[in-house]
C-alpha cells in the first residue's frame, strides 16, 4: 500500500475531514474537521445549470430568427385583412422560413390580382350592361307613344335584339367566371392533333364573309397524338380566327407545328396589327384596342381573354407577334402530353 495514500475521508454537513497515515509510525494525522466551499458543495447542480443555461442561450439564438420572421409574417397577415392587400412580408432567400413567406407571398399576391380582376370586371360589367338596357328602356317607351304598327315591330325587334345581346354577355360571363376558379378541372384526352385541327378549320371557312382562310400543317402525322381537351381548345381557336376575320382586310392564315415538347397553333391576318404596348392587356377582360371600333364589328372584348384562360388552364402560352402578312400573329403553344 501507498503509505502517502489518504486511508479515510469523512464528510458530514459542510465539513470533510481528512486522515493520514504517517510514515514508519501508526500515527494518524487528521486534518479537519474542513469547510468545504459552496461551489464545491453545489457541483452537479450548478454543472446542471450552467448546461441548461448554455442550451437555452443556444436555443434562444436559434429560435430568435423564427421568432422574428414569424411576426413578419404576423404583421403582414395583420395588414392584409385590413384591407391592405399589398401587404408582403420582407425576407432574405436564406431566412430559415423563406419558404413559408414566399408561399405567404404569393398567395397575397394572387388574391390581390383576383380582387382587382373582380372589381374591374363589375365595373366593366355595369358598363357593357348600361348601353343594351338603356336602348330597350328607351325603345319601350318609343313603343308606348306610337300607334304606327310599322314603328311598333321596329321597336320589338330591337327589343328582342337587346335581350340576344345581354344573353350573349350573360354566357361570356359565365364562361370567363368558370375558368376563374383555380380547382376547375380539364376533361383532358388523347386527341389526334391533324383530323381535329383540319375539322376546326373547314368548320370556321363558312363564318370568313368574304376574307380567305387557309391553313397548313407542317410536321404533323396523322396518328400524331397530344393531351388536351378539344371543346375548350376549339373555343380558343373559334374566338381568335374570329377576332382576326374581323380585323383583316383580305386574308387570314393558320399553321400547326410541332416540335419534341408542344405543339404550335399559329394564326395571322393581314390587318393593321396590335401596337407593342397593348398587347400586355389585349387578354384582360372587356378589353379594346379600339372601343368604337370594336363595338362596330360586335364582340364584348372577353373573347381573347376567354381564350387566355383556357390555354393557361392546359399549362401553355399564348403570345402575340408581328406577321409577315403586316397584322397581327397569335402563336399557341400547348405541352403534347
Amino acid at each position: 500500500m501507498n503509505k502517502n495514500k489518504i486511508i479515510n475521508i469523512t464528510q458530514k454537513t459542510n465539513h470533510a475531514t481528512f486522515i493520514k497515515k504517517l510514515n514508519n509510525n501508526d500515527q494518524l494525522l487528521q486534518i479537519g474537521p474542513v469547510e468545504i466551499p459552496w461551489y464545491i458543495r453545489n457541483l452537479p447542480l450548478l454543472t446542471l445549470l450552467a448546461f441548461f443555461t448554455s442550451f437555452a442561450s443556444t436555443l434562444f439564438l436559434w429560435l430568435q430568427p423564427f421568432w422574428a420572421n414569424l411576426n413578419k409574417i404576423k404583421q403582414a397577415a395583420i395588414e392584409f385583412g385590413s384591407g391592405n392587400y399589398k401587404a408582403r412580408v420582407p425576407y432574405r432567400s436564406w431566412s430559415p422560413i423563406a419558404k413559408i413567406s414566399h408561399a405567404f407571398n404569393s398567395m397575397a399576391e394572387q388574391t390581390e390580382n383576383s380582387i382587382r380582376s373582380q372589381k374591374e370586371l363589375t365595373s366593366a360589367v355595369s358598363h357593357e350592361l348600361r348601353t343594351p338596357v338603356a336602348r330597350m328602356r328607351f325603345a319601350l317607351e318609343m313603343l308606348s307613344n306610337t300607334n304606327d304598327e310599322t314603328k311598333k315591330t321596329r321597336f320589338i325587334t330591337d327589343i328582342n335584339e337587346n335581350i340576344e345581346e345581354l344573353d350573349e354577355l350573360l354566357e361570356e360571363l359565365l364562361s370567363y367566371a368558370r375558368l376563374d376558379y383555380t380547382d376547375v378541372s380539364l376533361k383532358i384526352t388523347e386527341n389526334k392533333i391533324l383530323p381535329w385541327f383540319n375539322q376546326t378549320m373547314e368548320r370556321l371557312k363558312p363564318l370568313s364573309e368574304g376574307i380567305e382562310l387557309s391553313y397548313q400543317s407542317i410536321n404533323i402525322e396523322t396518328n400524331d397524338n397530344a393531351s388536351f381537351e378539344a371543346r375548350l381548345l376549339t373555343r380558343v381557336i373559334d374566338n381568335i380566327i374570329q377576332n382576326a376575320f374581323r380585323y383583316a382586310h383580305k386574308q387570314v392564315k393558320v399553321s400547326l407545328r410541332k416540335n419534341t415538347k408542344n405543339f404550335q397553333i399559329a394564326i395571322e391576318d393581314d390587318g393593321k396589327g396590335i401596337p407593342q404596348q397593348d398587347r400586355k392587356t389585349i387578354f384582360e377582360a372587356f378589353s379594346r384596342i379600339d372601343a368604337s371600333r370594336d363595338r362596330a364589328l360586335g364582340g364584348f372584348g372577353l373573347g381573347l381573354a376567354i381564350a387566355d384562360r383556357i390555354i393557361k388552364k392546359h399549362n401553355g402560352s399564348i403570345s402575340i407577334h408581328d406577321s409577315e402578312l403586316g397584322g397581327a400573329s397569335f402563336k399557341i403553344n400547348i405541352p403534347l402530353t
